[in-house]
Parts: structure tokens; C-alpha cells; sequence
């Protein structure tokens, strides 16, 4: 969608005020822009993102954490519970 714009604001630039060869210019230097903004992010983003985990490593996870919250609930019910026994 962006390049859609970016070559309308382009095209919108009217003839008569500049040169045929810098209109040309113009619509190359558009071109490139939009291929570089689409190819840089998806080069750099590999390196800068963490890898995605696969389907049992996240499944790993998820228990892990649903043992972890079980474990705190039980112990937020014994100390509960021992506080209401303690007077």
C-alpha cells in the first residue's frame, strides 16, 4: 500500500516543472525505495528477532507455567489457610 502511494505522489508531479530524464529519475529513485523497504526489514529482522519456537517447545512452556501457577495458588492457600488457623 505504501508503494501504491509512493508512486501517486510521484505521478503527481507535473511534467511541464521538471525534465523528462528527472522525471525518470524520480520514478527509479521511488522504485528503489520501495524494494529496499521491503527487502532491508526482512533481511535485518532475521537477525534481530528471536527465533520462534517450535509447537513442543511452546507447548513445554505453556505447562511449565500452568505448573508454576498451580504451585502459587496451593501455596497461597496454605498460608490462607494456616493464618485462619493461627488466632
Amino acid at each position: 500500500m505504501h508503494g501504491a502511494v509512493t508512486f501517486a505522489l510521484a505521478y503527481t508531479l507535473d511534467q511541464t516543472l521538471i525534465s523528462s530524464g528527472r522525471f525518470h529519475l524520480i520514478l527509479f529513485s521511488e522504485a528503489a525505495l520501495i524494494i529496499f523497504s521491503l527487502l532491508i526489514p526482512t533481511i535485518i529482522f532475521r537477525f534481530i528477532l528471536p527465533r520462534q519456537k517450535s509447537d513442543e517447545e511452546q507447548e513445554a512452556a505453556i505447562d511449565q507455567v500452568k505448573v508454576e501457577m498451580v504451585n502459587y495458588a496451593l501455596s497461597e492457600l496454605k498460608k490462607t489457610v494456616s493464618a485462619k488457623e493461627d488466632p
